[in-house]
């Protein structure tokens, strides 16, 4: 018995050797799980990212979108200067149960009810008037009615003059 365990100490050690002599690391089948996982994520906010990176082509500085969707499980939404919504990523549906389509051309106000707070709400128009960065959770309606805590973090994008041009916001459902 000690022969066996003699050659097998052996085999034991040239597999070590000849691994640690690779240039690549071998990585055991199981990893490909988390890679398959980003790649759909990142597949599944392909066209988000590129319409975003369109919409914003124009701006001062770029946001992170990947970033914010896949990482962040955020959703985007972005305002016109009157606030009206411009776009909004698909995952909206996920958080609220409206496609984007439905939304654009409204304002976010449309998430807002009777159990909205209005002293948060006043915080977020004060900071959207002041085009100042803001980070609040507001309670707001899904299509269905039901309520779902926003944590909200909005940026206003201002010209090369410092006029607001558009305002993107970053949402979760908390």
């Amino acid at each position: 018995m000690p022969e066996v365990m003699n050659d097998l100490l052996t085999y034991e050690t040239r597999v070590s050797t000849q691994y640690s002599n690779l240039t690549n690391a071998i990585l055991p089948l199981s990893c490909w799980e988390f890679y398959g996982e980003h790649f759909d994520a990142k597949a599944e906010f392909k066209q988000d990212i590129e319409n975003l990176n369109q919409l914003s082509a124009s701006w001062e500085y770029q946001l992170d979108f990947y970033k914010e969707l896949v990482v962040n499980k955020s959703v985007i939404v972005v305002t016109d200067s009157t606030l009206k919504i411009v776009y909004a990523s698909h995952n909206l549906e996920r958080m609220n149960g409206y496609q984007p389509e439905e939304v654009i051309g409204r304002t976010p106000k449309m998430f807002q009810g009777e159990e909205t707070c209005a002293k948060t709400s006043k915080k977020i128009r004060s900071a959207i008037h002041a085009t100042q960065i803001f980070e609040e959770s507001v309670i707001n309606y899904r299509k269905d009615q039901s309520t779902y805590i926003c944590a909200i973090k909005g940026f206003p994008i201002l010209n090369a003059k410092g006029k607001l041009i558009n305002y993107v916001a970053f949402e979760k459902a908390a």
